[in-house]
């Protein structure tokens, strides 16, 4: 999911994907084939081969494709596969139980605002695309799916709907299921331990905070619509807890954007919700996550808290640990073998931060790692096979793009430069092979023209480091 901020608004020039594959040991970047096409809005999905098939999506000029292209780890190139029947965009493809790609729906012109309702299906063996001779109940883009325990894929949503279906791969049919109470944008989406689906909160039609939450049950085919949060929510954040239940956390609560410290508990075995602690202050847009022993850790956001909040589950409880050097939003934070995790990077009141630092989850204490050789945010930062951090591209101060690439070594807490890439990138994501390397795919940069307007420069060629 990407949330869209004001320093996003270069997100809606046309992009593309290219590729950068890193080798943990290396120190120098050389040069790539390009993509046959460049592309953005497009889906990359992992296969049991190790390779990655990317599908569809928009070209430079705006408009959707057909066109299919394979890239093999093992060579660093790319090369085309066979073209879908049809093109899209704004499609959801989804790795089946047995190793084919399902996709579905998305939009085959620029101006279509309805969508598709055909599906089609890879066979990484053959390379051949397949049709999936039933029509999906509803056209549709922009969706959700969710492939689920049951094998079953489930699709919810889409361009201002709240139907939903899923699709069964060993019969290849759709089947129509129940219907979400409302539409909901910026909601989260949960699958719980039992194998249910949980929607919260969000915005519905005509932009308002949505309150709700409701279930999705794959046995009956059925959503319940379940007690209403405590408060509306939106760019909050849920976090399944390993006894079952489902913790939610800020967000915000109103059209002001105000954001909120509360917290509340979802138990699926009675259905209720119940407020729990509060967080140490009001939070949005931050990250949550659930650690090893069961805890859930929240930082960052744009609260104006260097705090970092900590909920035990077993106690219902909140603690605080030591402060950390401040606060900070659009930061990069990693989990490192030894229990300590790595935060780096972002933006805070004063603008882009090279600093970083690092909270050893054993004490709860942070402890200031050294500086960034660049300031950066935006970036992408990869957990590598021999412990290292690598942090790619991004925002440096005077939000200039980078090319500039960096590594830490968690045991001396040193960053060192990882060298540049031939272009700076932004937007970008980073996928690590089962090689260990690490494939960086998509991104854009600026440059400024004459008048003072900034151009979005989609680049087609790919780099090896």
């Amino acid at each position: 999911m990407i949330t869209f901020t004001r320093r996003f608004w270069r997100l809606f020039t046309p992009g593309l994907l290219f590729c950068i594959t890193l080798a943990a040991q290396a120190a120098s970047w050389s040069s790539l084939d390009p993509l046959g096409t460049a592309r953005r809005l497009h889906t990359m999905t992992p296969l049991a081969n190790g390779k990655l098939l990317v599908v569809g999506g928009f070209n430079a000029a705006g408009a959707p494709l057909a066109g299919v292209e394979l890239f093999d780890p093992a060579t660093g190139k790319w090369t085309p596969a066979n073209a879908m029947s049809v093109p899209r965009a704004q499609h959801t493809a989804t790795l089946l139980p047995d190793g084919r790609v399902l996709v579905a729906a998305g939009r085959s012109t620029t101006s279509d605002a309805i969508g598709l309702a055909s599906a089609e299906i890879y066979n990484p063996t053959t390379g051949n695309w397949t049709t999936v001779a039933a029509a999906m109940p509803q056209a549709a883009f922009g969706q959700n799916a969710i492939r689920m325990a049951n094998g079953k894929v489930l699709l919810c949503g889409g361009n201002n709907s709240a139907a939903c279906f899923t699709f069964d791969p060993r019969t290849s049919g759709w089947t129509t299921t129940g219907t979400m109470s409302q539409t909901r944008f910026g909601y989260t989406l949960t699958e719980m331990n039992d194998g249910r689906v949980l929607a919260t909160g969000g915005r519905g039609t005509g932009g308002s905070w949505m309150v709700s939450s409701e279930i999705y049950n794959p046995v009956t085919g059925t959503w319940q619509l379940l007690p209403d949060m405590n408060l509306p929510r939106y760019r909050h954040a849920a976090t399944m807890l390993s006894n079952g239940k489902v913790l939610v956390t800020g967000g915000e609560v109103g059209i002001n954007s105000a954001a909120t410290a509360t917290a509340e508990l979802f138990d699926p075995v009675a259905g209720t919700w119940t407020l729990t602690a509060n967080m140490s202050s009001t939070r949005m847009n931050h990250s949550a996550s659930r650690l090893p022993n069961g805890r859930v850790l929240i930082i960052g956001g744009e609260s104006g808290n260097p705090l970092t909040d900590v909920y035990d589950p077993d106690t219902g409880t909140w603690s605080t640990s030591a402060t950390a050097s401040g606060v900070r939003w659009q930061h990069t934070a990693a989990l490192l073998p030894g229990g300590r995790v790595l935060v780096a990077g972002g933006l805070s009141g004063s603008g882009t931060l090279a600093t970083s630092e690092m909270l050893d989850l054993a004490t709860w204490q942070w402890g200031t790692s050294g500086d960034m050789t660049s300031g950066r945010s935006d970036h992408v930062a990869t957990l590598l096979g021999n412990g290292d951090v690598l942090a790619v591209g991004g925002y440096g101060p005077g939000s200039q793009e980078l090319a500039r690439a960096e590594r830490c070594n968690p045991a001396t807490g040193a960053w060192t430069p990882a060298g540049a890439m031939a272009n700076p990138r932004l937007g970008h994501r980073a996928t690590l092979l089962a090689d260990g390397r690490v494939l960086v795919s998509g991104g854009y940069y600026t440059a400024l023209q004459p008048g003072g307007w900034l151009l979005a420069i989609n680049v087609t060629t790919s780099e090896l480091l």
